[in-house]
């Protein structure tokens, strides 16, 4: 089907930048001649890509991912500029384009990329803020666990006490009535 479209080359720079290799089929129909697509692979290349082209296909390889560059048009390319913006903003590091198309649909195409990139930041910024959430509930569960058997430790020293006590406790000289285990109990006299 893309054979007879132009917009096969569109797919090119992104897929190449988010894959590290792309296949498309040569591009064809367009009503108005010929459009060759050098200046798509020329800047593909300047970002890092090796094209090759065999068959009536397009292949493009960056097996280590595309880099940043300035990437000069040598006229003013409609798809190629779309091409490029959509490879550029995978690309690690910055990258320019001079002589770039300025019509409308290119514009959308960056707005749409800049607001792309707002959403995934976003994105990412939840679910680190989900897996902090997680990390201090699990650490709220084992301090609460930790307490928990604590309490559990100083209740079963408790329950010995009073379970042992005979109802007094020796203050100094004198004998008490116990009072420590939540009760009086015992006979409450001196042993």
């Amino acid at each position: 089907v893309v054979k007879t479209m132009r917009a096969s080359s569109l797919v090119l720079g992104p897929l190449v930048a988010r894959c590290g290799r792309a296949r498309v089929s040569l591009p064809g129909g367009c009503a108005i001649g010929a459009r060759p697509i050098n200046l798509h692979v020329g800047a593909l290349e300047q970002l890092g890509a090796e094209v090759r082209q065999e068959h009536g296909y397009i292949e493009a390889v960056a097996p280590q991912g595309l880099h940043g560059a300035t990437v000069e048009f040598d006229r003013i390319t409609v798809t190629g500029t779309e091409d490029l913006l959509m490879a550029a903003v995978l690309a690690k590091g910055e990258s320019i384009i001079e002589n770039a198309a300025r019509e409308p649909e290119v514009v959308d195409l960056a707005n749409c990329l800049v607001k792309l990139a707002e959403y995934e930041a976003a994105a990412k910024a939840a679910k680190e803020a989900e897996k902090a959430a997680a990390k201090a509930a699990k650490e709220e569960a084992k301090a609460a666990a930790k307490a928990a058997k604590a309490a559990e430790k100083e209740a079963e020293k408790a329950a010995k006490l009073h379970f042992n006590c005979t109802g007094a406790h020796r203050m100094g000289s004198q004998w008490m009535p116990c009072t420590q285990h939540g009760e009086a109990h015992g006979s409450g006299t001196s042993r």
